[in-house]
């Protein structure tokens, strides 16, 4: 069964921030190719208005699948996103696709229910850190996504989260493991990962250094012994939890960089050696890491960019 339903704003529509006229671009045949095929339209009171809206539409009817790329940060994306599923929702769109772990997507999507979904993650975030739900600690996103979940209220699922959990997520996981634990010892341990998480987490904001994080910072011996200790039946909560939380296709990357210096490694030699067989118990994330990319950088001494004050 085909479902026309997935609207993915991480592709077939490219949001492109224009800013001042420059007024310097030649006619070439292309540009006045462009002109040919351009359709106007408006966002009025956060609806489409205009012909181009018209082209929307019937894309949507068109397509599976909307892709949405853009730029991050720009308030004119997640207000365009929202009005474009608006027009999407008669072709029978349910569900958007975003840039957040599965377990994270489901969370917000529970938040945007609620009545007070804005102040619920505003004190969310507080508790935490801004930076633990990526992107949505903007208002014009979050906004976006309460509008999306209510338009198709009471429909479930409709969040889809198509990235890993983000490297901060870890402290509020490790938080609700401590619920799930079925012994004093799990729930024990949780409780303490969450305040290291949290130390970590506050090491990170204050050196700008992403490695201080507890997903990068762990050891494969803390990995055991959380594994060890919600040991229980396959396919729960806890055991997706633990899965989001340390299987990063990172990690083995990273292990194999060297120390001091920029290191580029050369994925096809090894993804060929997987189709070989070559790589036993290779996971999930291992597999999409090698059948997404040729190569892959590694910095040595990642920093977070600073803001001009």
């Amino acid at each position: 069964m085909v479902h026309r339903n997935v609207l993915v704003a991480a592709g077939f529509i490219l949001v492109a921030v224009a800013g001042p006229k420059s007024g310097g671009a030649q006619d070439t045949a292309l540009v006045r190719a462009f002109r040919a095929n351009a359709a106007t339209f408006n966002l009025i009171d956060g609806h489409l208005k205009g012909p181009g809206a018209g082209m929307l539409s019937r894309a949507a009817r068109e397509n599976q699948f909307i892709m949405v790329g853009e730029d991050h940060g720009f308030r004119e994306v997640p207000e365009f996103v929202g009005a474009l599923f608006e027009v999407a929702r008669p072709a029978g769109y349910r569900h958007l696709a975003v840039e957040v772990g599965p377990l994270t997507s489901r969370r917000l999507e529970t938040m945007m229910r609620s009545p007070a979904a804005q102040q619920d993650l505003n004190a969310f975030l507080a508790r935490y850190t801004p930076f633990t739900i990526p992107f949505f600690f903007w208002k014009e996103e979050a906004q976006m996504l309460e509008s999306v979940v209510k338009s198709v209220a009471p429909a479930r699922g409709v969040v889809w989260g198509l990235d890993q959990e983000f490297i901060m997520s870890s402290t509020y996981t490790f938080e609700r493991l401590a619920q799930l634990g079925a012994t004093k010892a799990a729930r024990d341990l949780a409780v303490q990962l969450a305040a290291i998480s949290s130390r970590d987490d506050t090491v990170m904001l204050e050196s700008k250094n992403p490695g201080a994080v507890w997903m990068i910072s762990s050891t494969d011996a803390d990995v055991a012994r959380l594994k060890s200790a919600f040991k229980g039946t396959p396919g729960s909560e806890a055991e997706d939890l633990i899965r989001e939380l340390t299987e990063s296709d990172m990690k083995s990357v990273l292990a194999a960089a060297s120390g001091n210096d920029w290191t580029i490694i050369d994925l096809r030699p090894v993804r060929a050696l997987s189709q070989k067989g070559g790589l036993r118990g290779l996971d999930a994330k291992g597999r999409r890491l090698l059948n997404s990319f040729d190569a892959v950088v590694v910095v040595p001494d990642g920093h977070a960019s600073v803001y001009i004050r």
